[in-house]
């Protein structure tokens, strides 16, 4: 019996394994319905981004920033954000999620959010991804399953937000 099988994988000088292209497979799966799944894992990446909010005229005296972690097509965000506002014309957005958020036709994966100060709220907050663009909301999840886009009436002029999140890409 002859086993075919051989390593295309090498370890570098850092001890790191290096894999070809093509990413890492871990076979193929089923999704649980029967339909076959990729076991591919060809996808990583670490970077920066920088967040910004509209719904208003902002102003970032002292800074927005942010990082971001994509494994596959799951992004994880982190940010804070430091701002000023004028003119109120709506909800309060986050804009340039570092990648178009995947499309289910609903909104969800809302994450906690850490409201620093300035901000205020009658439940908790999430933020909430919106589907095929790189937006995001800020959700007051008052009680029960009532829950509210915030805007100005939520938010002091200056405040500060910092926050976790983790969406579905479409990439």
């Amino acid at each position: 019996m002859s086993n075919a099988r051989t390593l295309a994988n090498t370890i570098n000088s850092s001890s790191q394994i290096v894999v070809p292209s093509g990413g890492v497979n871990f076979g193929t799966g089923t999704d649980g319905s029967g339909t076959v799944t990729s076991g591919v894992l060809d996808d990583y990446e670490e970077g920066t981004w920088t967040p910004a909010f509209s719904g208003a005229t902002f102003a970032y005296p002292s800074g927005s920033f942010g990082v971001y972690v994509k494994v596959g097509t799951l992004v994880t965000v982190h940010a804070y954000i430091s701002a000023t506002y004028s003119s109120a014309t709506g909800s309060f957005i986050i804009n340039n999620l570092p990648f178009t958020v995947f499309n289910n036709s609903a909104r969800g994966g809302a994450d906690p959010v850490n409201c620093q100060s300035g901000i205020t709220f009658t439940g908790y907050v999430t933020l909430e991804p919106i589907d095929s663009t790189t937006t995001a909301y800020f959700e007051d999840n008052k009680s029960g399953l009532s829950r509210a886009d915030m805007n100005s009436s939520n938010f002091a002029s200056p405040f500060a937000v910092r926050f976790s999140a983790t969406y579905r890409s479409s990439t």
